[in-house]
C-alpha cells in the first residue's frame, strides 16, 4: 500500500512539474521581489511586475574565424528570465481560504493589473508551501491556494481570468532552504509571462 502511494506521489509531482515548465513557456524565474507579509502598493506591484520576460545571451564555445581574426565567443539564445513578485498571502488554517489581510493584499494587485503598464500582460500565479506535510498535501494545498487567489481577482474584481495561469509548486524553490520549514517559503508568487497574444483579425 505504501508503494502504491509514493508512486501516485511521484506521478503526481512529476505532472506538476511539466505543467509549470509548460505555464512559464521555457521562462526562467529571476530573483523574485519578497515583500512578505506587508501589504504591496498599487504602484510597487507595478513596478516589481512591469518588466516583461527577457532574452538573455550567454557564450558558449569559442568560434575561430581565421588564424589572422581574433577568435570570440559563440552568443548562444538561452531561456528568457520573468520579473516576480511574492507576498506571504495568509489563509485561514489549514484551508485555502482568504484572510481580509491577505485579500487587501490582492485589491491592490488587481487594480495594478488594469493599469496601462500591465493591462497587456498575462501572469502566473503560482502556490508555494513550506516542507512540513507530505509532498502530495503539500502539493494540493499549494494548487488550492493558488486558485483561490485567481478566483479572487477574477469573480471580486474581474480581471479576466484568461491572463492568469495557476499553478501549485508545493515546497519546490524554498526561498529560505536553510530553513525549510519557515513561513517565508509558504507564498504566493505573481510572474510576467508577457504580452496577451492577439488573434489575427481576418477581413
Amino acid at each position: 500500500m505504501k508503494t502504491c502511494v509514493t508512486l501516485m506521489t511521484k506521478r503526481t509531482l512529476l505532472s506538476t512539474l511539466l505543467v509549470a515548465g509548460s505555464l512559464y513557456g521555457g521562462y526562467v524565474v529571476a530573483d523574485e521581489k519578497n515583500f512578505g507579509v506587508q501589504t504591496p502598493s498599487v504602484n510597487e506591484f507595478v513596478d516589481a511586475l512591469a518588466q516583461p520576460p527577457q532574452p538573455q545571451l550567454r557564450f558558449r564555445g569559442i568560434k575561430r574565424i581565421s588564424a589572422a581574426v581574433e577568435s570570440t565567443p559563440e552568443p548562444v539564445a538561452v531561456q528568457p528570465e520573468v520579473s516576480s513578485v511574492s507576498m506571504q498571502l495568509q489563509f485561514e488554517f489549514d484551508s485555502s481560504r482568504l484572510t481580509q489581510s491577505s485579500k487587501e493584499s490582492l485589491d491592490n494587485l488587481s487594480a495594478a493589473l488594469i493599469t496601462d503598464e500591465l493591462q497587456k500582460f498575462r501572469f502566473a500565479i503560482a502556490g508555494y508551501t513550506d516542507a512540513s506535510g507530505s509532498d502530495y498535501y503539500n502539493q494540493t494545498l499549494s494548487e488550492r491556494r493558488a486558485a483561490s487567489v485567481k478566483n479572487y481577482l477574477v469573480y471580486r474584481h474581474s480581471i479576466d481570468e484568461s491572463r492568469l495561469d495557476v499553478v501549485g509548486l508545493g515546497e519546490k524553490d524554498l526561498l529560505d532552504a536553510s530553513n525549510p520549514n519557515s513561513e517565508i517559503n509558504r507564498r504566493v508568487a505573481i510572474r510576467n509571462l508577457g504580452a496577451i497574444a492577439v488573434a489575427a483579425v481576418s477581413e
